[in-house]
């Protein structure tokens, strides 16, 4: 699994199914190095404080959380607005 932070632009969605914390997500764009299926964990801020569709330049590295599947974490502080 790469461990490198990579830039890529992401996007808050709605997330309508069960097992997620927060009904406004965030996921890669389409097109981008990582699918659309992986979501970016990253602070209740971003993901609350935009509207839903924002789009945004994010660092996120690939990380699998035991029992959970794999899952982008955004950089600290390296997430913002386009």
């Amino acid at each position: 699994m790469n461990s490198e932070y990579v830039e890529i632009i992401v996007e808050s969605y709605w997330h309508s199914g069960r097992g997620k914390r927060s009904t406004i997500c965030v996921r890669p764009i389409a097109g981008e190095l990582y699918p659309q299926n992986l979501d970016v964990a990253c602070s209740r801020t971003i993901r609350e404080g935009y509207p839903v569709g924002t789009r945004f330049r994010a660092r996120v590295k690939l990380t699998n959380r035991e029992g959970s599947g794999d899952y982008l974490r955004a950089h600290n502080n390296e997430i913002e607005p386009l």
